[in-house]
């Protein structure tokens, strides 16, 4: 194994990893270069549940226990591996950070944003739909012309349409 290889990135497959989730399984089959963030703690969710005054989804929730963020390098044509080049997945206190009003291009307030789609300002959220009560599905949003889109039925859903190509922004 060399250094930079995508198996040295990903660390040998006998050393401990993340905890075993069926959504970090999905990740690692669907995007070999993929990095996990160390687990958010109980005390940490729910501090960040409290600050929001949401109580996450449970899949999003269950996610966190295993890993507080993702994210996934790329390998040049050269072989060469950069690691953590692209956020997958937002930390708890990204999450927490981008509930804060936002100056430049006002974001609904009715959505709890987890990720993005790259550098246009395009976001994935899970819809609010009462004061403390967030729905599993997942929509994007466009700050250009402020729409909002259906993308998938559930955080897991999301990742594998994503991560597939099969959902396109």
């Amino acid at each position: 194994m060399t250094a930079g290889s995508p198996a040295s990135i990903l660390g040998d497959m006998d050393e401990p990893g993340p905890p075993k989730d069926d959504i970090l399984d999905l990740l690692r089959s669907l995007a070999p270069l993929v990095e996990f963030e160390p687990a958010a703690s109980e005390g940490d969710i729910v501090a960040a549940e409290r600050g929001l005054g949401l109580s996450l989804p449970d899949e999003l929730r269950t996610f966190r226990l295993a890993s507080d963020g993702v994210t996934t390098g790329i390998e040049l044509n050269s072989g060469e591996v950069l690691p953590h080049v692209t956020r997958l997945v937002w930390s708890v206190a990204e999450i927490t950070r981008n509930r804060e009003p936002q100056p430049l291009v006002p974001q609904p307030p009715h959505i709890l944003f987890f990720a993005d789609a790259g550098v246009d300002g395009i976001l994935f959220g899970h819809p609010i739909y009462s004061p403390s009560s967030v729905g599993p599905d997942v929509v994007w949003w466009d700050p250009l012309d402020h729409r909002l889109v259906p993308a998938a039925p559930s955080f897991r859903a999301w990742l594998q349409a994503w991560l597939t190509g099969a959902l396109t922004v």
